[in-house]
């Protein structure tokens, strides 16, 4: 498929919420998150300006993030009772309030904020909490839970850490499994999005000084850069700070305003490396939508819409339902991936969707009719199959409304697959496959197949395999052979194949499909036939001298392509 690539990427890019201690009142925190954007906010019915677009977003994500740092930091699964000891005294909370005291020092120096700023972080206040409840001496009388002191502490100091340390600790850490990874993206994304919302309301207010770093017309990064000087100082120091944050100043698409976003080109390849491969997605994807909600549709207009929200969509649904939806930063992603659909369905900004005789424009149906073709267990591509029948029978005019399309329905397909209950959409393999196709054996192992090895190996779960092409197939097979993997092997060949044979004579003689010296594949949709309503095809193989027609291929009931090769060949 065309945008094969594209949606790799987004996948590489791809417990917590339990109880919260009652000491702690995260409403209290909450209420502090929105208070200073209100203050700020023109209570006036004119149209909201791109900061006050970006702000509400990420100070709503932060609102389920906190919650998410608070359960998960704070959660103690040893039900022994309290491991309080009576021996504590006065002397040694005296020591953590000077420990404490000073590592709560050195990370308001490290950001280089007043005392106010510093105080006004929800994960500072978040910290601060702990440690009055957990720790000082008023709180001891009460506490009933099984944090000691000492942990208390440590979680303490883990609220402070910036996301700078975050990434350091991962720089030089070990590569964290699944649990893990998602752990920390979801304290990671937490702090850097509330320095985010902060930094952003700075920018907001000192927009009039901001106008000077023009050029050609358009507010410029590099004009600021080299004006700093000229600046208010807390811009000066947000653009000392930033970088080592994670975090960047960046230009909306109509270069009006300014805004922050992760620095992900600084950070992106040691995640990759240490983290879970949807985890890794969830940092990408936040870029995704604080670029999307930086202009002044959230959405972005009607060409992005087409060019970037449809793939956006793909990969945010990949990440969705390959991750726990325990985590906040799952809520996150959520919201974008509803937003996303409404707003492309529903017509939010109907100019860029409708021509003049209000019938849908064809890019837009080319866009919706590549979201039904999505692979996999897809809720978008289930409800979008719907979607195009009600669309074609009235001829593409778009005369229908909210309740019409039911968008409720949509909600209930994705719980469904959630659940893993959501059936294949069947894709129609004729129309998708060109009329002839090569491949790189050496380019394919490499790439694509070298990573869908991976992930299918991982539970030999056959959604991995929904979507993939028949050389594709073919080639993770020849890849299985070369690593051993006989298990992987035995799971590519066709229902009629296995029921031919047993796994264990199979193991005992295994079967190889692609000969050493070929170094290419080719399809040819002439090959294809059609017998009882099952599609199979021949590959060829070979290299530029010699083609050999003999690596039989079959579409079965589950819609995945497999190897169809006699057990007795070989």
């Amino acid at each position: 498929m065309d945008d094969k690539k594209l949606e790799v990427r987004l996948e590489l890019l791809k417990d917590s919420y339990e109880r919260v201690p009652s000491s702690i009142n995260p409403d209290e925190i909450l209420k502090k998150m929105v208070k200073e954007k209100e203050t700020n906010l023109d209570h006036s019915k004119k149209k909201k300006t791109n900061w006050q677009r970006i702000a509400v977003w990420t100070v709503s994500l932060a609102s389920v993030f906190v919650i998410g740092i608070l359960s998960a930091t704070l959660l103690n699964d040893n039900q022994t009772g309290s491991k309080i000891k009576e021996t504590t005294i006065l002397g040694d909370i005296e020591e953590y309030e000077k420990k404490y005291a000073e590592e709560r020092l050195k990370r308001q120096k490290i950001l280089e904020m007043d005392e106010d700023d510093f105080n006004g972080l929800d994960f500072v206040i978040y910290a601060d909490n702990i440690f009055a409840t957990q720790i000082s001496p008023g709180s001891l009388e009460g506490k009933n839970d099984d944090i000691t002191i000492e942990e208390a502490y440590h979680q303490a100091i883990q609220g402070l850490k910036l996301p700078s340390e975050m990434i350091e600790e991962v720089k030089k850490g070990k590569v964290m499994n699944s649990n893990e990874s998602m752990k920390f993206v979801d304290e990671f994304v937490t702090k850097a999005n509330i320095l985010i919302t902060h930094y952003n309301h700075i920018l907001y207010k000192d927009r009039e000084a901001l106008r000077s770093a023009v050029f050609d017309g358009k507010l410029n990064k590099n004009m600021l850069q080299a004006k700093r000087e000229e600046m208010p100082k807390k811009i000066q120091t947000m653009l000392k700070v930033l970088p080592k944050q994670g975090l960047n100043i960046e230009v909306n698409q109509s270069g009006t305003e300014f805004f922050v976003l992760y620095n992900s080109l600084a950070f992106n390849q040691d995640f990759n490396e240490k983290l879970n491969d949807y985890a890794s997605g969830y940092i990408f994807l936040q870029n995704v939508m604080l670029n999307q909600y930086s202009d002044n549709n959230s959405m972005g207009d009607g060409n992005n819409l087409v060019s970037n929200l449809v793939s956006n969509l793909r990969g945010i649904e990949i990440v969705l339902l390959n991750t726990d939806p325990s985590f906040s930063v799952h809520t996150n992603l959520e919201t974008f991936y509803f937003t996303g659909v409404e707003s492309m369905l529903l017509g939010e900004y109907n100019s860029a969707l409708l021509d003049e005789n209000q019938k849908v424009r064809q890019e837009y149906q080319l866009a919706w009719s590549y979201l039904a073709d999505t692979p996999g267990e897809s809720p978008i591509a289930t409800f979008m199959r719907k979607f195009l029948d009600v669309m074609e029978e009235n001829n593409w005019k778009y005369t229908f409304n909210y309740k019409d399309l039911n968008l409720g329905q949509f909600r209930d397909l994705y719980n469904q697959a959630l659940e893993g209950n959501l059936d294949y959409v069947k894709l129609d393999w004729e129309a998708m496959l060109s009329e002839k196709i090569s491949a790189s054996m050496e380019v394919a192992k490499e790439g694509d197949v070298a990573y869908l090895y991976k992930r299918f190996g991982e539970s030999f779960d056959t959604k991995h395999l929904h979507g993939i092409g028949p050389i594709e197939i073919a080639v993770l097979y020849d890849y299985a052979e070369d690593q051993h993997n006989l298990d992987m092997m035995w799971k590519l060949l066709s229902d009629d194949v296995r029921l031919e044979s047993s796994k264990g004579s199979f193991f005992k003689s295994p079967v190889s499909l692609i000969a050493e010296s070929s170094t290419m594949l080719y399809y040819q949709q002439s090959k294809n036939q059609v017998e009882n309503s099952v599609l199979t095809t021949v590959l060829d193989q070979g290299d530029e001298e010699k083609i050999k027609s003999n690596i039989p291929m079959r579409l079965d009931e589950d819609n995945i392509w497999r190897i169809n090769i006699p057990l007795s060949v070989k």
